[in-house]
């Protein structure tokens, strides 16, 4: 169970400060359980109080983090939650995943990996699994809960009950294979009307919010884990499953290393947008970041044609983890879990671009035992029960990116495919909206196939496009010695040293700069693209002195200040003072409807007719994904304010989610205080800004003023700069400086506020 979860539910009966509700909130956030975000949200925003008495009336359950979804389907559920005293949780799912793995690396000889390469046929069989019905593939870590990374005799997979629909039988003694899924779970809460309500039937929770005259939008969907048994076809009686017209991902016997293979060449000629370079030579195989390089020993040099292709899959693997792809972790030192994590993700990455190209990856034990000789993954994988489906799940996510599937599911290098052999399989909706597959045929009769070569020409119009054209085969065959045969191809990062595999190490060439990660470059090679600044008009251009365009990630200004201090004015005046200078502003107004009188009387007061030229504005959105639509097209995106959009959107990391995600943008956010000056919802979430401003609230409007708390691009002492917000001008406080003494404050006994909290669903 995520610890938020926990956590949440040990505060029955006690009493909570504020600062612990914070906190938790953020790990809410973190682990991506945004129901309980959402409830101590309501208790934070709408109460001063600093101490709380927490009952809870049903216990919080654990939903599926939005970033686990990829590799999961999504099915309805007819029955009703029942909470906690459902048989089966999440929890024991991810426990089951986890189990299952670690007997399979258990069973693993304990030797060590070791190269498999003299064998010449690994059996024939199917690498993807399928749901008989629909015909769609299984994804993510139900690939290898339905496989265990061996070939299959039969691809399909029914349950029980369609098995009875098509009147077949299921063999006296199989067994089931599980399957996970994740289904939705509606739910309508506003704690100011007292409501909280919850179904798994979407019309029930629409007619619930027409009997209360609550808006759709305010039904908000959380995924929740679930499984059921299907069962292999092999094991099924009376059904024809027609397997001679059906060959996707089928496998026959390995090629020696003198023809390329179609299916893997047509994958990496269709990688999409532009693709690391690849680069043949020397014995070791790796991907670079740096210089987004995939390096690989020529394909003689390897004893199967399938298993040169297994590691440069592995490679493009990792290739899609780049900033400029899928945008992946790779600051993980070795034996790091990030580390462990990068390499189980294109692990199960090639496992997938494998199976899709008929290729198997080796057998499940030796699979296994190359798992475990990564240093430290074994560790990992039982600490976190969830590092196996969130490793599936980023594969699955780089699968998708490399193969591009369209909308009746065939990957695009098919295309390619098809203009050499018309038979290739192809998926077509069928008249009643079910998906069938062509005939299929994967392997050229030709004993002797000329092998494909990628190469790029140029069409009619211009573009460039990738191409299958013939080349002459490799006649000389150059032999690997026999004292190279115990060791192993470095993967990922050359400098590193496999756990008791040595590394093969080439010819030492001229000294280079010492690189100790993949993300590390010479300081000397930054910069070279000049520094870009907006243009920012008047006296706030003054006050924030610069604003970088960067090239990657953006700059993130933050306010926040007591109710009253002026930080929706400020915003207004910041809103002019970068539309008019041409810069096109969005403003997400949480606070106040785009069309009511407070919206409009201020955008008249405050926002020129330049300006007006250059401001959309948004009252408000509907998820993240729609979140992102909104912000591609804008250079500034004002937000009023953080906790209003968090309501709206879910769980959102200002830094993860705003800065990083999006390039040479500028994210101004106001964040709201209570009367105590804390910042409501956490007050870590601010300091990821790269300027913080701080509005002060004084006696009279007049004096009100922001201030820099950290101001990375300041010119100037930041105590020397302050900007009055009722007049909109800048100043230097120490010129006028008055020594006051101060005053000894008394804090009083705060109040404690009864919360009760609850997930009752009906």
């Amino acid at each position: 169970m995520s610890k938020s979860v926990k956590k949440f539910n040990a505060l029955h009966g006690v009493v909570a400060t504020r600062v612990q509700l914070e906190k938790l909130s953020d790990l809410a956030i973190k682990e991506e359980q945004i129901h309980i975000f959402n409830k101590i949200q309501d208790v934070l925003l709408y109460n001063e109080e600093d101490f709380f008495e927490i009952n809870i009336k049903e216990q919080a359950f654990e939903i599926v983090p939005k970033s686990m979804l990829n590799g999961l389907h999504f099915e309805e559920t007819e029955e009703e939650f029942t909470g906690l005293n459902k048989a089966v949780t999440p929890s024991d799912i991810y426990q089951m995943i986890t189990d299952r793995m670690l007997k399979m690396i258990k069973e693993a000889s304990g030797n060590g990996y070791k190269k498999k390469w003299s064998a010449k046929s690994y059996g024939k069989g199917y690498t993807i699994p399928f749901n008989f019905e629909s015909k769609k593939r299984y994804r993510g870590v139900n690939v290898f809960l339905l496989t265990n990374f061996k070939p299959l005799e039969n691809p399909y997979f029914m349950t029980f009950k369609q098995i009875e629909a098509n009147k077949g039988k299921l063999k006296k003694g199989s067994s089931g294979y599980p399957v996970v899924y994740f289904t939705k779970l509606y739910k309508i809460e506003d704690a100011e009307k007292n409501i909280d309500f919850g179904t798994y039937n979407f019309d029930k929770a629409k007619q619930f919010a027409d009997d209360n005259g609550i808006n759709y939008d305010l039904i908000k969907d959380l995924p929740i884990l679930k499984y059921y048994n299907v069962f292999n076809g092999k094991d099924i009686e009376g059904i024809d499953f027609d397997l001679k017209n059906f060959k996707i991902g089928y496998i026959e016997n390995e090629l020696p290393p003198v023809e390329k293979l179609t299916i893997p060449e047509a994958i990496i000629a269709n990688y999409p947008k532009k693709a690391p370079v690849l680069r043949h030579g020397g014995d070791r195989a790796f991907y670079r970041p740096f210089d987004d390089l995939v390096q690989m020993p020529f394909l003689a040099d390897f004893d199967t044609a399938q298993d040169y292709y297994r590691t440069l899959l592995h490679e493009y693997s990792h290739s899609t983890g780049n900033v400029e792809r899928l945008n992946r972790d790779f600051t993980g030192r070795f034996g790091s879990k990030k580390y462990a994590f990068e390499e189980l993700v294109a692990e199960w990455g090639a496992t997938f671009l494998s199976a899709e190209a008929g290729i198997i990856w080796h057998t499940d034990k030796n699979h296994a035992e190359y798992i475990k000789n990564w240093n430290g993954a074994l560790t990992f994988i039982k600490e976190d029960t969830k590092f196996i489906m969130k490793a599936c799940t980023k594969a699955q996510e780089l699968t998708d990116f490399i193969l591009q599937f369209d909308e009746n599911g065939n990957p695009k290098y098919l295309k390619d495919l098809q203009a050499i052999e018309p038979k290739i399989d192809i998926i077509k909706p069928n008249s009643n909206g079910q998906k069938k597959t062509n005939k299929i045929t994967v392997k050229s009769k030709k004993k002797n196939k000329t092998p494909l070569k990628s190469t790029v020409i140029a069409s009619s119009n211009g573009q460039k496009m990738a191409k299958l054209v013939k080349e002459p085969a490799v006649k000389k065959v150059r032999k690997r010695k026999a004292a190279d045969k115990s060791k192993q191809i470095a993967l990922f990062d050359p400098k590193e040293k496999l756990a008791g595999v040595p590394i093969i190490e080439e010819a030492k060439e001229p000294k280079k700069p010492l690189i100790v990660n993949p993300n590390i470059k010479p300081i000397s090679s930054t910069g070279a693209t000049p520094s870009e600044f907006f243009t920012v008009n008047g006296e706030v251009g003054k006050f924030l002195q610069a604003v970088e365009r960067k090239p990657f990630h953006s700059v993130v200004i933050t306010m926040d200040g007591m109710q009253g201090a002026g930080k929706t004015t400020t915003l207004y005046k910041f809103i002019d003072a970068f539309a008019s200078a041409g810069n096109e502003c969005l403003f997400i107004s949480g606070e106040e409807h785009p069309d009511s009188s407070l919206a409009i009387e201020k955008r008249d007061k405050y926002l020129s007719n330049e300006a007006l030229q250059h401001t959309s504005i948004v009252g408000s959105v509907k998820d993240v994904q729609q979140l992102y639509e909104f912000i591609e097209p804008f250079d500034i995106i004002f937000i009023d304010s953080w906790q209003k959009l968090l309501r709206m959107v879910g769980a959102l990391r200002l830094d993860e989610d705003l800065r990083q995600k999006f390039n040479g943008k500028v994210f101004v956010v106001i964040f709201q205080q209570t009367t105590t000056g804390r910042t409501k919802g956490g007050a870590e979430v601010v300091f990821d800004g790269d300027i913080i401003t701080k509005m002060v609230k004084e006696e009279r409007f007049e004096d009100n003023y922001a201030y820099f708390d950290k101001n990375r691009y300041t010119k100037v002492p930041i105590e020397t700069i302050r900007y009055n917000i009722a007049t909109g001008t800048t100043y230097n406080p120490l010129q006028n400086e008055d020594p006051e003494d101060l005053e000894n404050n008394t804090e009083e006994i705060p109040n404690i506020l009864p919360v009760d909290f609850s997930f009752q669903v009906n």
